[in-house]
């Protein structure tokens, strides 16, 4: 049961990032929940902060995926405030959204990661394609070294493809990996608020006729399927959960958190990222784990607000 409260939350959602439909998706279904559970709230795009007074709310929502809303900085913000927000600190948010950092801290931590190497635009296409290939692999994923959902990630089989592909990236501002293309099953598992502590979901799978898990697939439920639990065996739902568990501990995040993995058809578990703010629309993949494990949608909600409500207010604003 949720106590009420009279003060209100601001609930955070949008942004100028290309993750935005995303982070309004999230926004529209909770702020539907929020209504149901009778807790009150401010709605505030975080493309336009402007008029926003920390000192009206209790804490604020987070529902902001991508650039500035999951990377760190609207954490900081939040905290120079002297406002309390729901999930992970300035820390997990920035190095969560770095996937080359991400990627030493689980190597280091004894998970398997697919070879990467960033990519330098500077250099003459040839000469980096083979170095490209040399060092990852003939077949690679090119993706952008932060941010979600699969944006403007693109499949690179050989050397001629990646030329071509670099050729077209004269004018890009972006820093990019590439990554070697690991075949098999995308499989993710989340870490929510329970009543006692934090919960591990069952992982879920998902199928889908594309080559990859791409936007597009992420966003069209016709194009996909959702097993959950994930039949994967026994050793992988032990890797995918263990390599979540650590991960989450050593970046010290802190719940609605997940992390997305790629099953082989050997079995083996490779770590692809952390989302320290994961999807929070009622179809997707949070609440379809959470359902799995018996947790309502309203319930998920409800239980972020409790933990949120438990943490002290962080920086300068006191």
């Amino acid at each position: 049961m949720l106590k009420s409260q009279t003060t209100p939350i601001a609930l955070m959602t949008g942004g100028n990032g290309p993750e935005r439909f995303g982070s309004l998706r999230s926004g529209e279904s909770v702020i539907n929940a929020l209504t149901s559970l009778g807790v009150p709230h401010d709605v505030y795009d975080i493309s336009d902060l402007a008029g926003f007074d920390p000192k009206r709310y209790e804490f604020a929502f987070l529902t902001t995926h991508g650039w500035f809303g999951e990377d760190g900085k609207l954490q900081g913000f939040l905290e120079h405030q002297g406002l309390a927000y729901t999930g992970s600190g300035v820390l997990a948010s920035a190095v969560g959204m770095y996937k080359p950092i991400c990627n030493q801290l689980a190597q280091s931590l004894g998970l398997k990661v697919p070879p990467w190497t960033s990519i330098d635009f500077g250099q003459t296409p040839l000469i980096e394609a083979r170095r490209i290939v040399e060092v990852v692999g003939h077949k690679v994923i090119a993706k952008p070294v932060s941010g979600g959902g699969s944006i403007d990630a693109i499949i690179l089989d050989g050397v001629d493809e990646i030329v071509r592909w670099l050729k077209t990236m004269d004018q890009n501002e972006l820093q990019f990996m590439a990554q070697r293309y690991v075949k098999g099953l995308d499989v993710t598992i989340g870490i929510v608020d329970g009543s006692s502590g934090t919960t591990v979901l069952p992982p879920l799978s998902t199928e889908y006729a594309s080559s990859f898990y791409d936007f597009d697939t992420k966003h069209d439920a016709t194009k996909r399927k959702h097993v959950c639990p994930a039949e994967i065996g026994t050793p992988a739902t032990a890797a995918v959960r263990s390599g979540a568990e650590r991960l989450f501990s050593e970046l010290k995040a802190e719940a609605p958190f997940r992390a997305d993995f790629l099953v082989d058809e050997e079995g083996q578990a490779w770590f692809l990222e952390v989302n320290t703010i994961p999807g929070l629309s009622r179809e997707g993949n949070l609440a379809t784990m959470a359902k799995a494990h018996g947790i309502t949608y309203e319930d998920l909600i409800a239980n972020t607000i409790k933990s949120a409500r438990r943490k002290e207010p962080k920086g300068y604003r006191q």
